[in-house]
């Protein structure tokens, strides 16, 4: 099985450094039973800023069929509590 190399985005700000919130989950993707993928999301987010990365990767029988790898990052700012993406 390959090992997922993930790296939690960090965030640059001007501002002095808040404590960050940081969370990694990890889960299996099935098709009838059969483990073909996993999905791993990361987040880390302050009161100021935010940011995610998202990879999906095939495993098993799928990856050996076809290799898929995906990765999704998203940052943005935090206002009134509403997550706005920067683009």
């Amino acid at each position: 099985m390959r090992v997922l190399m993930l790296a939690v985005l960090a965030l640059l700000t001007a501002a002095p450094v808040a404590q960050a919130d940081q969370a990694t989950m990890t889960f299996d993707v099935r098709l009838l039973g059969a483990r073909i993928g996993v999905l791993t999301i990361a987040a880390n987010d302050t009161d100021r800023h935010y940011a995610a990365r998202s990879v999906f990767q095939t495993v098993g029988i799928a990856g050996a069929l076809k290799h898929m790898r995906t990765d999704v990052t998203v940052q943005g700012k935090m206002r009134e509590a509403e997550m706005q993406p920067i683009r």
